[in-house]
């Protein structure tokens, strides 16, 4: 469920009543939700709306307070992007930003994540035990990890190593079941 906002809050949002149009709303909306270039932003604010730099810095700044904030909390329902927004707030444009948050949240939290920096994942995983390697002599066994980054890593190990590295996930399996429910 969403929040009760403050009306200064957003004030800047107010700006947007100056658009010509629905579609420059859902435009300024569209590039501050995918996180364009806050120069190419600022201009298009400034020329669609006609703002100074205070007000259009003021949109921009409380857009995107606004957008993030809806979309890292996944409102998708019209109740609670609306609680999002002041009580008093300008009623077309509530409904107008309701609308367009909407019909657009999943989209923009979708490209978040996308955007985001992550570790590479396990695709696949081989294994073989030689029972004696040619540099040691000794047995050895060669792991060959594929990664979604399309990494191929090959790692060889010794017995002692490998008993050091299932004790080491051993301990990690522990730890991820005892936070688990």
């Amino acid at each position: 469920m969403g929040y009760t906002a403050d009306i200064h809050q957003y004030s800047g949002l107010l700006h947007l009543l100056k658009a010509s149009s629905k579609k420059t709303v859902i435009e300024i909306c569209r590039m501050v939700a995918q996180a364009d270039s806050k120069a190419d932003i600022l201009t298009r604010i400034r020329t669609d709306l006609n703002l100074n730099d205070t007000e259009a810095e003021d949109l921009y700044v409380d857009l995107t307070t606004f957008v993030e904030h809806v979309t890292y909390h996944d409102f998708h329902d019209v109740d609670s992007i609306k609680s999002s927004l002041p009580a008093d707030f300008h009623p077309n444009l509530r409904d107008l930003l309701t609308k367009i948050v909407a019909d657009n949240s999943a989209k923009w939290r979708s490209d978040l994540l996308s955007k985001q920096v992550s570790f590479p994942k396990v695709e696949e995983l081989n294994w073989k035990v030689e029972s004696n390697s040619t540099t040691t002599g000794r047995p050895t066994c060669k792991l060959n990890i594929k990664t979604n980054d399309e990494k191929d890593i090959k790692i060889v190990m010794s017995k002692a190593t490998l008993d050091t590295m299932l004790d080491s996930l051993s301990t990690i399996r522990d730890q991820i079941s005892s936070v688990t429910p």
